[in-house]
């Protein structure tokens, strides 16, 4: 809490302020003050509504302070309700006795420090943060790299054939530079993976999701030999986001207790035992002293003089909330940890009878704001069929009120609309005939998802190579 302590009646009506500034200073220790909007000091803001409609509204939602409202109707019935941060409960005109006051101020200050220690906690394990920034810098990349990895694969197949002096050393800078973008690709798939939900459980394949937590720990890893093997495919039902935000921590863990040591080496072992699986990290350093191992998962203890104490007790909930656990395994070399985690359901690849490319003559659409994008997917899409693009949502509207298209490829973020709402256009014209709709994004959020369940629709994370969006349109056109 800050100091000196200011409660900010926000917005109040002249006819009400007298009341509520009365009502509270008989129950704050400090400053009760009336503001047109929420100081920077203020530790608790009462803000003043006519009814629940306007709890969605208003600029003191924008201030991190744990806020109060006074409602004219409908306090009670909003209690029972979820209400949206930075809004920690309703009171009604009629609530302005003492000991209620009392009770409302003490558990908004509750949730207010709350707030506080979560927001250093995460300022203290900075991957917790990667996670929050991740959707934006994986959706920033997705475009660019649409069109780099495009162009790139089509460069590529197009001088196959060739031959002429200069040839091997074009094919071998396009190479270079093919294989320098899908390293980027890579990044933004595991800048995605942390971007998922929280809390969302979904059965995932175990390998790449060690491999990417393996990409992210890259810096402190440099120099440390690692090897990842695995018995068998694994699949796990996982929280995605957290269980990759743990091997993160556990691959950082065992790269700073390596360091100065010779020969530095981790060794991954994924395997299953029963219902679960298996991931084992295997150190060939000093191990875990006999000072901490019997607090090793409690919070604050840690074996380095600028660890915070919060990695493995972090790491050991995360896994908890998702049915799995975290411990330390005794070794006389090194330190083992191992985690196990619920096994997943593998999803089923079903053969599918593809035509061939040279028969296909389709009608395709692609709708993207990023011109860079649209050439790159046209000239990827042109042995599939005809190509029309466009950025402009009307012209595809109008398109697609005229023409037959086999797949229409929408992007979700364009720039005066959304993917969604020119699918819903595209339902209400009655003269439309598009087979199929796919949804591209650089990522996509939680509620997004599910709307593309909901609809049936196929989304695709951006970027996307060449071969992978013929493959794409194909199947989709071979699918009823």
């Amino acid at each position: 809490m800050t100091d000196p302590k200011v409660l900010a009646l926000v917005a109040v009506p002249r006819v009400l302020r007298p009341v509520l500034v009365d009502a509270f200073t008989r129950v704050w220790e400090g400053e009760v003050e009336v503001h047109d909007s929420v100081p920077p000091l203020a530790s608790l803001a009462v803000v003043c509504l006519e009814d629940p409609e306007g709890l969605e509204l208003g600029a003191w939602r924008q201030a991190r302070v744990p806020t109060l409202a006074v409602l004219a109707a409908g306090a009670r019935r909003m209690r029972g309700q979820v209400l949206p941060e930075p809004l920690v409960w309703t009171l009604g005109l009629d609530d302005l006795d003492p000991r209620v006051l009392s009770l409302a101020v003490r558990h908004a200050l509750a949730l207010g420090e709350t707030w506080r220690l979560r927001d250093e906690l995460r300022r203290l394990h900075p991957i917790v943060e990667l996670g929050e920034v991740a959707p934006a810098v994986s959706h920033e990349l997705g475009n660019p790299l649409t069109g780099l990895v495009l162009n790139l694969e089509l460069a590529r197949n197009a001088l196959a054939p060739l031959r002429f002096p200069e040839q091997e050393g074009l094919q071998a800078l396009v190479a270079d530079a093919l294989e320098g973008a899908r390293h980027v690709t890579r990044i933004a798939a595991d800048l995605d993976r942390v971007s998922r939900p929280v809390g969302r459980l979904a059965s995932v394949e175990l390998r790449p999701v060690v491999e990417a937590a393996r990409r992210l720990s890259a810096e402190p890893l440099r120099g440390v030999t690692v090897s990842v093997t695995a018995s068998r495919a694994l699949t796990v039902r996982v929280d995605e986001r957290r269980f990759t935000q743990v091997l993160v921590n556990l691959f950082r863990n065992a790269a700073q207790a390596l360091d100065g040591c010779p020969s530095p080496r981790i060794d991954v072992a994924l395997d299953a035992a029963g219902d679960r699986a298996v991931v084992r990290f295997a150190d060939n350093g000093p191990g875990v002293p006999n000072t901490v191992r019997d607090r090793l998962f409690e919070v604050g203890a840690t074996t380095k003089a600028t660890g915070s104490g919060l990695g493995l007790a972090l790491s050991r909930q995360y896994l908890s909330d998702m049915g799995g656990t975290l411990d330390h395994v005794p070794s006389p070399l090194g330190a083992v940890f191992e985690v196990r985690v619920p096994r997943g359901v593998a999803t089923e690849h079903h053969p599918t009878l593809v035509p061939d490319i040279s028969l296909v003559n389709a009608s395709l659409l692609v709708v993207d704001d990023v011109p860079l994008v649209c050439r790159s997917l046209a000239r990827a899409l042109t042995p599939v069929g005809r190509v029309d693009t466009t950025s402009d949502p009307e012209q595809a509207l109008a398109w697609m009120a005229s023409r037959r298209y086999d797949v229409a490829l929408f992007d979700m973020n364009l720039a005066d609309t959304t993917g969604r709402a020119l699918w819903g256009r595209l339902r209400a014209l009655p003269t439309a005939d598009v087979r199929h709709v796919v949804i591209l994004s650089g990522a996509f959020t939680d509620e997004e998802q599910r709307w593309l369940d909901a609809e049936g629709l196929l989304g695709v994370r951006k970027p996307i190579g060449a071969d992978d969006v013929r493959d794409l349109v194909i199947a989709r056109i071979g699918k009823k």
